[in-house]
């Protein structure tokens, strides 16, 4: 989720995108538009965010427990050098 609000705050929309950078106290910082409409959008994305919910009915799924790992561990192999940076 915030991957997806640093992407819209972040993507390029032109010099005037009306972003504002919001530091950890809340103040804002440099402002392209400058005003409360940029922190009413943050508000916005932010309340959207918070509406997200994720299923997690898929992991109890008969079909997804019923899956097995195949995975097979690497073999033993000679060990290098120690210290791989000392001359030969």
């Amino acid at each position: 989720m915030a991957v997806i609000l640093i992407y819209s705050l972040k993507s390029p929309k032109g010099a005037d995108s009306g972003v504002v950078a919001v530091d950890a106290q809340g103040v804002a910082g440099a402002s392209a538009g400058g005003g409360s409409g940029e922190s009413d959008e943050i508000v916005k994305i932010l309340s959207m965010l918070s509406k997200v919910a994720l299923k997690t009915d898929l992991f109890e799924d008969r079909l997804f427990l019923s899956l097995e790992d195949l995975s097979v561990s690497p073999a033993e192999g000679e060990m290098g050098r120690s210290n791989p940076f000392s001359a030969y």
